[in-house]
């Protein structure tokens, strides 16, 4: 499911995944921005996008009224195009109504503007993280603190936290 939806589709409200949809990869949903979504499909097993000198989006990006609050922990994050395993670019860039709290622990690498304009996210625990990309949660205005790793990299152009005005402690 790559591109499927991508931007073809700003009308598309609801949308019903069938059992064998497993994976969603590359811009499937981009810019579905009334596709209404309050839970993870559950059975979704790997999403992902790609990693590329200037950019790419990912599956969800630009999906304004999604608004689940959870992903389940058996959800791989992969990439397509690239030598890295987990990095993945925009995810849920501009998901203004993405409610999430936390992420699968397997989730090591987010990589630039992964969760960037995501105003409602409260994720705080991010001690599995070892790579955050440039511009990851910039935006998140819900975050007040975050619990970090031993990050071990980040992105090239700093500013991973950028206007996260309520964040108080890391």
């Amino acid at each position: 499911w790559r591109n499927t939806f991508s931007g073809s589709a700003s009308t598309l409200r609801k949308i019903t995944l069938g059992p064998k949809v497993t994976s969603l990869y590359g811009e499937a949903f981009q810019n579905c921005k009334v596709l209404e979504m309050d839970t993870f499909p559950s059975q979704v097993r790997e999403i992902g996008g790609y990693f590329a000198s200037g950019g790419g989006a990912g599956t969800f990006d630009g999906c304004e009224s999604i608004s689940f609050s959870e992903i389940p922990e058996n959800v791989v994050l992969k990439s397509q195009g690239t030598k890295y395993t987990h990095y993945t670019q925009n995810m849920f860039r501009n998901c203004k109504n993405l409610t999430l709290s936390k992420i699968p622990a397997s989730w090591w690498m987010l990589g630039d503007s992964f969760f960037a304009g995501c105003g409602k996210i409260t994720i705080s625990d991010l001690s599995n993280v070892t790579v955050l990309g440039s511009y990851a949660f910039q935006n998140c205005t819900g975050i007040t603190n975050i619990i970090l790793g031993p990050v071990t990299k980040w992105g090239g152009y700093g500013n991973t936290f950028q206007n996260c005005s309520n964040l108080k402690a890391v």
